[in-house]
């Protein structure tokens, strides 16, 4: 029974090209719509996306986006245990 087996990636890719020219092409041409899909999407989602603070203090300063966020409320938690007895 053969186990699983592998495939090499392409790594001659200049062979590759003159071996198999139109279909070199599509991959090409499908690799670079799939890379401007991605592109588009990322761009359209910039303007709902969350803004990182880290970036935010860069671009504007950490005391005026501080100012203007403010601080989470400090949360505290408190484990209440009831004392046992200690053995002798």
């Amino acid at each position: 029974k053969k186990g699983r087996q592998e495939r090499n990636p392409i790594t001659d890719i200049d062979t590759f090209a003159l071996k198999f020219r139109d279909g070199y092409q599509k991959i090409r041409d499908a690799q670079r719509e799939a890379v401007e899909t991605n592109y588009t999407k990322s761009l359209i989602s910039v303007e709902t996306s969350d803004i990182p603070l880290g970036l935010a203090d860069d671009k504007i300063g950490k005391d005026i986006v501080t100012e203007y966020v403010g601080y989470k409320p400090m949360k505290l938690t408190y484990e209440v245990r009831r004392k046992t007895k200690e053995c002798p």
